[in-house]
C-alpha cells in the first residue's frame, strides 16, 4: 500500500517536516538507551564509557541517516527549537553522572563530550574503520571527561 505525494503534504508541509518528525520520534528511543546503558554501569568510568558506546553505535543506525539528511535543510524555527530539546535529552544522562560525581560544571563538560563523540560519529560515517576509532575516542572521552587519578 502506498500514498499518494498529495497525501503525505496534507500532514507534512515539506520534506524537512517530515525529516524533522522522524527525528523526533528517534530521539526519545536513543535517549532511553543512553539511560539504560548508564544506569547499568557502576562507576563513573563505566558509566561515561557506556554512554560513548551507545552514543557511538547510533553511527550505524538508520537513525543517524535521518539526523545528517536533516542536517542539510532548513527548519522553521520552532521546529529547530523543539529538536535542540530533544537533542538535550540525549546529553542529559552524561551530564547528570557527572553532575552525581560532583564535577564543577557538568552542562560543559557533557558538551564537550558529545562533541568528541561526534567527531568520531562523522569520521566513521565518513568510511573510517569504526574499530580504531572508537577505541581511540572512548580513551580521549575518559581521559577528558573524569577527574584524574590522585
Amino acid at each position: 500500500m502506498g500514498l499518494a505525494r498529495s497525501s503525505v503534504y496534507r500532514y507534512f508541509s515539506s520534506t524537512s517536516d517530515i525529516l524533522a518528525q522522524l527525528v523526533e520520534d528517534a530521539i526519545p528511543r536513543w535517549t532511553a538507551r543512553l539511560e539504560s546503558a548508564v544506569s547499568r554501569a557502576s562507576g563513573l568510568e563505566k558509566q561515561v564509557r557506556a554512554f560513548g558506546e551507545v552514543t557511538m553505535s547510533f553511527v550505524t543506525s538508520p537513525d543517524y541517516a535521518l539526523l545528517r539528511a536533516l542536517a542539510s535543510v532548513d527548519l522553521p524555527p520552532a521546529c529547530q527549537e523543539r529538536l535542540d530539546r530533544l537533542h538535550e535529552t540525549m546529553i542529559a544522562p552524561l551530564r547528570d553522572v557527572l553532575a552525581d560525581a560532583g564535577h564543577d560544571q557538568p552542562d560543559l563538560v557533557a558538551h564537550l563530550g558529545w562533541s568528541i563523540l561526534g567527531e568520531a560519529q562523522r569520521r566513521i560515517a565518513a568510511g573510517a574503520d569504526a574499530g580504531p576509532i572508537t577505541a581511540t575516542t572512548l580513551a580521549v572521552l575518559c581521559r577528558a571527561l573524569l577527574p584524574p587519578a590522585p
